[in-house]
């Protein structure tokens, strides 16, 4: 909104209420007016400043076999380019395997589970490669029994008091947060039904720290998990199928996010 002069606002504000204020009493509710525009500003107003640390596909199977995992495995059989440098040995053993690139792209298998990691998506989420590094995989072992996909997105949003911001706005005044019960903050599990699968939404106040970064910030945390089951019969097609919805649980993630803290405010 344009700045406007202080004696104006006053009146402005004391004519929108219908009540006969005292020059403190605008004062006061001026400066409380403000002080709550630049909390907004901080944790979730039209500038919400959504950052992305990870996103990843996860496979679930009956059996995969984690000894197949290897940086060879994954060059030899084109599911990775030939040029890519490990970020340290890999670990190939028959509970878990996990290899760890340069580009901050990682492969983990366990006896259930498989997934492709990406640490360090792009701004433009179509860049990421973690859809199709896990259709090439799956590809490979065609014979696997998959039983479920899952979209995995981690994220954070910037906030000075993420506890105080969680308590504002999810809980609801009550003597379950009052006198001797006053909570210090507030997580959620949210679970909501979609057309194909269902999400898992966690909201929690915490802290993060990037290696580029000398400092860690506070914040919300946000996860993300799209499921869906695939049928007892599952084909790779089926299973691509439910991969390919990717760009689908990423738009509706963004959506649903600010629907939350922007749209709820």
């Amino acid at each position: 909104m344009p700045f406007l002069h202080a004696a104006l606002l006053r009146r402005v504000l004391c004519r929108s209420c219908q009540k006969t204020r005292s020059e403190i009493e605008c004062q006061r509710l001026l400066s409380t007016m403000f002080r709550f525009k630049k909390r907004r500003r901080r944790c979730g107003d039209k500038s919400l400043n959504l950052q992305i640390l990870n996103v990843s596909v996860v496979i679930v199977a009956q059996e995969h076999n984690p000894t197949i995992l290897h940086p060879a495995f994954l060059k030899s059989e084109g599911i990775v380019p030939s040029d890519w440098e490990l970020a340290e040995p890999p670990i190939c053993t028959p509970p878990v395997s996990i290899v760890k690139f340069a580009n901050q792209i990682v492969f983990m298998v366990e006896s259930t589970r498989f997934q492709v990691v990406d640490n360090s998506p792009p701004k433009e989420m179509a860049a990421t490669k973690v859809p199709e590094l896990t259709v090439r995989y799956v590809r490979k072992l065609p014979h696997v029994r998959y039983t479920a996909v899952g979209v995995n997105i981690g994220a954070f949003i910037e906030c000075a008091s993420p506890e105080s911001k969680l308590l504002a706005q999810f809980l609801k005044p009550g003597p379950w947060n009052e006198e001797a019960l006053r909570p210090e903050a507030v997580g959620l599990n949210l679970k909501y039904p979609l057309p194909q699968g269902e999400l898992h939404l966690s909201l929690n106040a915490g802290r993060v720290k990037r290696l580029s970064e000398p400092t860690e910030r506070h914040g919300i945390i946000v996860n993300a998990n799209y499921h869906k089951g695939l049928p007892g019969k599952s084909t790779v097609t089926e299973t691509e199928e439910a991969i390919s919805l990717f760009p689908q649980r990423w738009n509706h993630f963004t959506q649903t996010i600010s629907t939350i803290f922007e749209q709820g405010n």
